[in-house]
């Protein structure tokens, strides 16, 4: 079983762990993902993480950066 890139929903605020990733797969759901997504990935020794910041932090961050 394989499972699909929108198959996956984290909700804002909240995170996820994957175990067992190995690169050229976390390398692929960028290039599916884009530059443009709301989410922020981070992968190392296996392990990728999906974090989704909750609207307050992206508010902050454009105000910060203005």
């Amino acid at each position: 079983m394989q499972l699909e890139l929108k198959q996956i929903i984290v909700q804002p605020g909240n995170q996820l762990l994957l175990k067992d990733i190995i690169l050229p797969m976390f390398e692929t759901l960028l290039t599916e993902l884009g530059e443009s997504r709301a989410s922020r990935l981070s992968y190392s020794k296996g392990t990728l993480e999906i974090m989704v910041p909750c609207m307050e932090h992206e508010v902050t961050k454009v105000l910060i950066t203005a």
